[in-house]
């Protein structure tokens, strides 16, 4: 018999990656990282349950070696806002996110860095640049230090560019770093087709500033051929050429102001009358009532009317042109009622600022169970038992069934029992309860108890659970230990995966079923290692069926399995 006996101090973090091979269709999303708080967040559109890896960047294969820093998931139901931090102690770098769902994947990468660092950069550096060359020298140079990551497919020199001509003082890396993601998004737009400016937006948005959805997919201010020509229009702008004078006219900032201004001239290029003209200004579009209609005097004394049947004949090629026509069509009018000649004049411009805002929580998630591990300061003991070379015979139990030798052995050696009618009942499930006991028992567990509210004194199963429970190889959910449902397959694993821990075996390798993504991210680790150590095995397909309530039999097998496999270590 092995007997182990110690203080066990065991803190189990266990984290993965998966090199399975997945379906072509990506998952279009973003990520940001906050600098000064180590928050990461993303952003994207996925269905079902998102499964998000992170990985140092460039891993090409999973390796004992080379294991993912984090993983962890959450539900969407379309668009979804995710947030986390790295694991304590992840150095600054470049990670690789994989995010999978639904048989689609997409990776991005993130670079990681040093605020006060970056931040020096910025000072003693980049502030200083008197060209734009420079300022694009100096940011390519420093790139990882800033947070850039020059391997983005977006990535060009033509962003840096843009924050030069943008004309910006950076207060810190911050600062720089949001305006970058800004251009990065902006310049990803110039010389696509209308899909893939439509697909950059969706990816994007927030970076923009704005919603894809309520502003482009479903406004109703905007009809297919309106949405055309503004993919169009968007895909050859001139940003820094425009955008004061777009966030004169919209009181908006940055992006946004340059989108809802391309907006109306989009929809304007596409009226085919003065009365669609008089809506867009009036009703659809309310900054170009506020802000040029009601701000021009000479409007509210002429035949409004008379203002859009004149405004009809003009041509509408820039944003300038949303105040400036209108201001010379309400002059026209004017001149026409005084018998004056036609003349024109012109509108003005304005300041702006602004920058990125990080996503709101919109997303949906779902909290899962503890992590596998525990962390566990009383001393525990247990004891790895020998498998005695007698066999018990069951009259349900047939000769050469997969389960004939873990049954017959593990009853002959008194770990388990059949009824007093000699069946075994192989097929039966197990409840959570009578799986504590089993392993309680099999493995003889010593420890200090710890209860649940659920788990009444004097019941059967109170000393085996309690136990259990001490010794921390199992958790509960919310105070509870459900004892009397039917345990799954996962939740077994979890199980055995603990006590194997107990015992001073630390599993290693990687063998991922094909269907892991169904498992709770907690019961991860323990369904891996044992898969590919043999102690559990799969069903079918090389599926593990993790939410499958367990049976008599297959508890028998894993923990049979679990004994050999200790044994032989």
């Amino acid at each position: 018999m092995k007997k182990i006996s110690f203080l066990l101090i065991v803190t189990l973090v266990f984290t993965m990656f998966s090199v399975a091979s997945y379906a072509a269709d990506e998952i279009s999303y973003s990520v940001r990282y906050d600098a000064q708080s180590g928050q990461v967040s993303l952003r994207g559109t996925a269905y079902g349950i998102v499964t998000v890896r992170v990985a140092e960047a460039d891993a090409a294969d999973f390796s004992d070696d080379n294991l993912p820093v984090d993983y962890h998931q959450f539900n969407s139901n379309g668009a979804f806002t995710d947030e986390f931090y790295l694991p304590s102690g992840s150095a600054d770098g470049k990670y690789d996110i994989l995010i999978t769902a639904s048989g689609k994947s997409g990776t991005k990468t993130l670079v990681t860095y040093s605020k006060t660092d970056a931040d020096r950069i910025v000072s003693n550096q980049i502030s200083s640049a008197s060209s734009s060359s420079e300022f694009v020298s100096d940011i390519s140079g420093n790139a990882k230090a800033l947070g850039i990551d020059v391997s983005d497919s977006d990535y060009s020199e033509a962003a840096l560019e843009l924050m030069y001509a943008l004309g910006e003082d950076y207060a810190d890396s911050s600062e720089l770093y949001n305006s970058y993601l800004l251009c990065m998004a902006i310049t990803s737009l110039q010389d696509k087709d209308e899909a893939g400016v439509l697909a950059k937006l969706r990816q994007y948005d927030t970076f923009l500033n704005i919603d894809v959805g309520n502003d482009f997919e479903n406004n109703e201010n905007l009809n297919d051929t309106s949405k055309s020509t503004l993919l169009q229009r968007l895909a050859s702008l001139d940003y820094s050429a425009v955008v004061e004078e777009a966030e004169d006219i919209t009181d908006e900032a940055d992006f946004k102001a340059v989108y809802l201004a391309e907006s109306a001239l989009s929809n304007i290029t596409n009226t085919e009358s003065w009365q669609e003209l008089r809506d867009i200004y009036n009703t659809k579009f309310p900054f170009l009532k506020e802000n040029i209609a009601d701000k021009n005097s000479d409007y509210k004394n002429v035949t409004a009317s008379s203002v859009f049947e004149e405004l009809a004949n003009f041509d509408f090629d820039e944003i300038s042109d949303l105040k400036t026509n209108f201001d010379d069509a309400v002059y026209n009018v004017v001149n026409y009622q005084s018998n004056k000649n036609n003349s024109s004049s012109s509108g003005g411009g304005g300041g702006g600022g602004g920058g990125w805002s990080a996503p709101s929580s919109s997303g949906a998630s779902t909290s899962f169970d503890e992590a596998p591990g525990f962390v566990e300061k009383i001393k525990t003991e247990l004891t790895v038992p020998n498998l005695s070379g007698v066999k018990a015979s069951y009259t349900d139990v047939a000769e050469g069934a997969w389960y004939t030798d873990s049954v017959t052995i593990l009853g002959g050696s008194g770990i388990i029992s059949g009824d007093p009618n000699g069946t075994f009942r192989p097929d039966d499930s197990i409840t959570r309860a009578e799986f504590a006991k089993l392993i309680v028992a099999a493995f003889n567990i010593k420890a200090e108890k710890s209860g649940f509210s659920d788990v009444a004194q004097g019941s059967w199963y109170e000393p085996y659970v309690t136990v259990a429970s001490g010794a921390g190889i199992i958790q509960g959910y919310d105070g509870k230990f459900s004892p009397n449902d039917k345990i799954t397959r996962q939740d077994a694993a979890v199980i055995i995966y603990r006590v194997a821990a107990l015992a001073g075996l630390e599993y290693t390798g990687y063998k991922e079923p094909s269907d892991l993504n169904t498992a709770s991210v907690y019961a991860w680790p323990a369904i891996v290692t044992l898969f590919h150590n043999g102690v559990i095995s799969g069903v079918g397909a090389d599926m593990f069926m993790p939410l499958s309530n367990i049976s008599r039999a297959q508890a028998a097998q894993l923990i049979y399995n679990t004994i050999n496999n200790m044994n032989s270590r």
